[in-house]
Order: structure tokens, then sequence, then C-alpha cells
């Protein structure tokens, strides 16, 4: 019985094996048919997509020209209808009125066509005509009040309010970075060819701060970097065209629409999260910061006052900005603190004019200040502009006479001399070998200007000793100062230094002294000469290896 059982479960084992195996075949046949059906596929897909593949566009003259042409004579076309009108006034063919009334109904008919035209094709000119019909109407509007008094001034700011928001709902509706560069373009420079000795600048500044406003916040909402830079630089020029073709002078109205652009500008980069190219930013502050500077200056040139006021001012809105606690764009941060000591620097010199020293004294200061700030924030930006303040230092007392020196002038020597061998140490601290060679170098020639410049003051109080005399004594000081440096730092720079000038002085001595100074003072030089000389002659030869 038990074996008949067995039997059976044999069996069925078998044919479970049987049955096992047969399925496997049917997988491996399955797998294999959809291997190659995906292979079928993937090369008839290839080959669709080689035949479907669109073109790229190719860079031809065609090409450009269809890009550039209507970009370039939709303002030719604005300029002759301006032209046309003003020629038309002249001759008596048409009123005021009708030409305020011309100019709205061409900007009507511009933007029926331009709509039309997109509609069937969104093109270049499609776009150009929709922007012509926005500056149109804004160029109508200021004829109307500038030109001939016929539109009053509330009704004019509602009107030109309106257009810009026009301006940027086309902008919006038909998704153009190029349409809203245009009418920046167009709306910032158009209207001050109506001001002329008429011009009314309360409007125009305002007019213009309202447009500069509304594009920026448009522009980088809708990160259209290339709108972004016209619309800034457009800004600028629209300003100064105004000034130059109006009766229309630098006022506090030119001061405060250059503050309000550059505050727009440093609170858009400090916010914008990144939304463009560090670059942009660093360039259009940068010019801002210059433009505010100038203006300032011409407007309160002669109220020293006024004008220390508003160095202070720029100089602390500057440093707090530079200050600001979030990480990102720190090389805005760094310009920021830049602009901000040009303020100071700019402030001291004129200020401390009938003080020189004291204000070499504050230079050096503000010049190691703003080394030290360079290490500390790692910007090769402050680190330069450090140390071209130095050099103003180091330039003004080089060219102060030695022979009118005082205790004043020699602090300010011994500050900056000791600052920059103090900057010297550090970088050797730090390892930063570059920076230490070339600071060693400075400060062994100021070194040298200043001992040369300190003796020929002490020469002149002493009668009997010539110039000459004193500056090679001098020059015997310096070198056994470099040596003096050699054996405490044991950089060898400073012994190539001392070296070189230990053979120069000798020449000197040789060449010019012997036969130009008292045979006294010969045999003292001499002799000290020949005491230095052997003196370094045994430092060699003590560090010289023995066999």
């Amino acid at each position: 019985m038990v074996n008949k059982k067995i039997d059976e479960l044999n069996k069925r084992v078998g044919r479970l094996e049987q049955e096992l195996e047969s399925v496997k075949k049917e997988i491996a046949y399955l797998t294999a048919d959809k291997k190659e059906q995906t292979i079928v596929k993937t090369e008839e897909y290839s080959k669709i997509s080689k035949e479907t593949e669109v073109p790229k566009e190719k860079h031809t003259l065609e090409n450009m020209a269809g890009n550039w042409l209507p970009k370039i004579f939709i303002f030719v076309f604005l300029l002759g209808m301006i032209w046309a009108f003003a020629a038309a006034a002249e001759k008596g063919w048409v009123n005021t009125y009708m030409r305020v009334a011309a100019g709205l109904i061409v900007s009507i008919v511009l933007y029926v066509l331009g709509s039309r035209q997109y509609k069937k094709n969104a093109s270049v000119l499609s776009i150009s005509l929709l922007a012509g019909s926005n500056i149109v109407y804004i160029v109508s509007l200021f004829a109307g009040n500038m030109l001939y008094k016929i539109v009053p001034t509330p009704l004019t700011m509602i009107l030109l309010a309106a257009g810009v928001a026009g301006g940027v709902y086309i902008s919006r509706k038909y998704r153009s970075q190029t349409l809203i560069a245009i009418i920046g373009a167009g709306v910032y420079l158009y209207p001050f060819l109506f001001g002329r000795e008429q011009g009314n600048e309360y409007i125009f500044y305002v007019y213009e701060a309202l447009v500069f406003a509304g594009l920026m916040y448009e522009t980088v909402k809708q990160r259209y970097s290339v709108a972004w830079n016209i619309a800034n630089y457009a800004f600028i020029l629209a300003i100064f065209a105004f000034l130059l073709f109006t009766d229309a002078e630098v006022s506090v109205w030119t001061l405060a629409v250059f503050i309000m652009q550059q505050a727009i500008m440093i609170y858009s980069a400090l916010i914008s999260q990144s939304r463009f190219k560090k670059a942009v930013y660093l360039t259009a502050i940068s010019i801002g910061a210059f433009v505010v500077f100038f203006t300032g200056f011409g407007l309160y040139i002669k109220n020293d006052t006024a004008l220390y006021a508003f160095y202070i001012a720029a100089f602390g809105f500057y440093l707090s900005l530079s200050l600001w606690k979030r990480k990102e764009f720190t090389e805005i941060k760094h310009t920021l603190f830049v602009i901000s000591m040009i303020y100071l620097n700019v402030l001291a010199a004129d200020a401390l004019d009938g003080n020189e020293i004291l204000l070499y004294i504050i230079f050096t200061l503000q010049g190691i200040i703003m080394c030290y700030v360079s290490y500390r924030k790692k910007s090769w930006l402050i680190g330069i502009a450090g140390v071209i303040v130095l050099l103003q230092s180091s330039f003004g007392l080089m060219q102060y006479p030695a022979r009118s020196l005082h205790i004043f002038s020699i602090f300010a020597w011994l500050l900056l001399i000791s600052s920059l061998f103090a900057a010297y140490l550090f970088s050797k601290k730090i390892q930063y070998k570059q920076a230490a060679i070339v600071v060693t170098y400075a400060v062994s020639f100021l070194m040298l200007v200043f001992f040369s410049k300190l003796s020929i003051w002490v020469t002149d109080m002493i009668d009997g000793v010539s110039s000459n005399a004193g500056i090679s004594l001098s020059w015997f000081m310096f070198v056994i100062v470099m040596y003096a440096i050699y054996y405490a730092a044991k950089d060898k720079t400073w012994n190539r230094i001392g070296l070189i000038f230990l053979f120069i002085t000798l020449a000197k001595m040789i060449l010019i002294d012997s036969a130009s100074i008292d045979i006294v003072w010969r045999a003292v030089l001499f002799i000290l000469l020949g005491i230095i000389g052997l003196f370094i002659s045994r430092i060699f030869y003590s560090k010289k290896e023995k066999p």
C-alpha cells in the first residue's frame, strides 16, 4: 500500500518536472521575441526621429536681417513720425490738438496691426509693431503736456502710468523679452526730445523713475537679463540726454532719481535669490555708484557742508549694506565695502586738504584696515583697493620735501613703514610667500627713501656736513637695518637687499663722495663702511659649512 503511494508520488513529480521544463522554454522564447521587437522598434524610432528632426536655423544674412531690421527701423519710423509732426507744425498744416490726436490714433493702428501679425506669425515684426504702439502713445502724451501744454500735468501722470502698465501687460500677454526691451528703450529715450527749453523737469524725473521701477520689477520677476540691462543703462542715458539737450540743470531731483536707481538695484541684487549672474549686478551697481558720486559732487561742489554731509551719508549707507548677514552675493557686498571706502577716502582728501601729514596718516590706517579685511573676507578686490590707498600715502610722503620734515611727518613715515612691516610678518605667519616678498621690497624701498630724507633734514641743521655725506651715512644705517631684520626673520630677501646696497654705497663713496666731501668725513665713511663690510663677511663665513 505504501509502495503504491510512493509510485504515484514519483509519477506526479515527474509530470511536474516536465511541465516546469516546458514553461521555462516558453518563457525563454517569449523573452527572445520581446528583445527582437525592442531592437526593431528602437531602429524604427531612430529612423523616424532622424526623418522628422527639425533642422536648426542657420545664421545667414537673411535670417539676421529678418531678426534685426524690424527692431532698428521701428525706431527710425518713430523718429520720422516725430519730425513729420514738427514739420507739419512749422508749416501750420495741423493744430496742436490734431497732432496729439494723430499720435494716439497711430498708436492704436500699430497695436492692431501688431496683434493681427502676431496671430498669423509670431515674428519680430509683430513684436516691433506692438512695442511701437506703446512708444507712440508715450510720445504723444509728452508732446501734449511738455510741448503744447494742452494736457494737464495730473492727467498726464495718470495716463503715463497707464501707458507703462500697458507696456508691461503687452509683454506679459505675448511673453516676449524683446517686446519689453524695445518698449523700455523707447519710453526712456523718446520723451526727452520734447523737453527743449519748455521742458518740465519734475514730470520728466517722476516719469523716468516710474518707468525704471516698473521695468526693474518686471524684468527681475520674469528673469529677463537683456531687458534688465536695457532698463538700467537706458535710464542713465535718458537722464544725461535730458540734461544735455534741454535747459535743465543737475538738481536735487537728478540726485534723487539716481539714488533711487541705486537703491533698487542693490535691493534686487541682495533679495533676488541669484536670478541673474553676479557679474551683471556687480557691473550695474559699480556704474550706478559712480553716477551717484559724480552727480552729488557736481551738485554740492560749491557747498562744503552739503558735500561733506553727502559723503558721510553715502559712506554710512554703503558700509551698512556691506555688513549684510546673508552669505549669498559676497562679491556684491565686497564691492559695496570698497565703494564706502572710496567715499571715506574722498571725504578725508577734501576735508584735510590743508593738512597733508594727517591725511597721509589716515590713508595709511585706512589701507592697512582694508588689507586686513581683504584677508578676513578673502576678497582680492578689497585687497587691491587697500594697496592703492597705501600707495596714495606712500607717494604723498615721498613727495613731501625732505627739508620740511617735522615730528608729525616722521611719525607718518614710521607708521607707514611699521604697518607694512607688520603686514610682512603677518604674511609670513600665514605662509603667503608671494605677498611677503612684495611687501619686503616695498618696506625696504620706503626705508631707503625715509633714511635719505631724514639724513638731508639732519645735515641741514649741522654746519660743515654735506648732504652727500649724510645720505651715505643713512645708507649705512639702511644696510645695518636690513641685516638686523635678516638676523631676526631668517629671510634671505633682506640679506640680498642689504648686500646689494652695501656695494651701491661703496660705489657712491668712491665715485662721488671721495671728491666732494671733506677728508675727515671721507675717512669716517670709509672706516664705517669697512667695519660693516667685515661684519657682514663674518656672518657669511660663520654660515659656511665645515668640511
